[in-house]
């Protein structure tokens, strides 16, 4: 099933009463596009999936063990070097974007507490995993986007982050009954139902469109 922003909302939720106030234990990179973090705290130990696969996109807890590869990735021991010891206090998403971003208090290279951020976007061939300062500049990503990628954003270290270009659709949560009623009314009988809900707000999967 599609991890759209309407599923990762409600993921959210159920990973702040579990994860946050945890610290950053171990980090592994098993395969090119995942991240699985061991956390652990008082009476508390749990293992974060983060994938940025390309069709497989996802963020959860797991149970599975994972082998190392013999020499880690670039990536992984840059994130060794910030995040262990990090604790995690709070995850937060954009109103009906498909990310997740963790606010985690970590140390610099002098041994000062400060402040990070690893942000995790599940978009498609774009999906990221992205480490940024308190200031929102850009430490190294899983997957680095440049100009010839993409003329809209770019993705690189030393690069102010910036959320992922909105889409001309309305927000649900926003608006009310009679709002969603009128802007119906305005489709057409014709308009397939399922359709319209992907084409009119942001947030919704085709398969959860075609569901509801």
């Amino acid at each position: 099933m599609p991890l759209d922003s309407v599923c990762l909302t409600a993921l959210k939720n159920e990973l702040e009463k579990k994860i946050v106030g945890l610290k950053i234990d171990k980090v592994q990179q098993p395969e090119r596009d995942e991240i699985i973090l061991t956390l652990r705290g008082v009476g508390a130990s749990e293992k974060l999936l983060l994938c940025a696969g390309t069709g497989d996109a996802r963020v959860h807890l797991t149970n599975y063990s994972f082998e190392n590869p013999a020499q880690p990735p670039m990536f992984c021991m840059l994130l060794r070097k910030h995040l262990t010891g990090a604790k995690i206090l709070s995850i937060s998403q954009p109103p009906m974007e498909r990310l997740l971003d963790f606010t985690l208090s970590g140390y610099d290279a002098m041994g000062v507490e400060c402040e990070k951020h690893l942000i995790v976007e599940l978009l498609g061939r774009f999906a990221n995993i992205i480490l940024t300062d308190a200031d929102g500049i850009i430490t190294d990503c899983l997957r680095r986007i440049d100009s010839s990628v993409s003329q809209l954003r770019q993705v690189l270290p030393g690069l102010l982050y910036r959320l992922p270009p909105a889409q001309n659709k309305m927000n649900i949560a926003d608006i009310g009954y009679e709002q969603v009623e009128a802007k119906m009314s305005e489709a057409g009988r014709e308009v397939r139902i399922d359709k319209w809900i992907l084409d009119t707000f942001n947030g919704f999967s085709p398969l959860v469109c075609r569901e509801i």
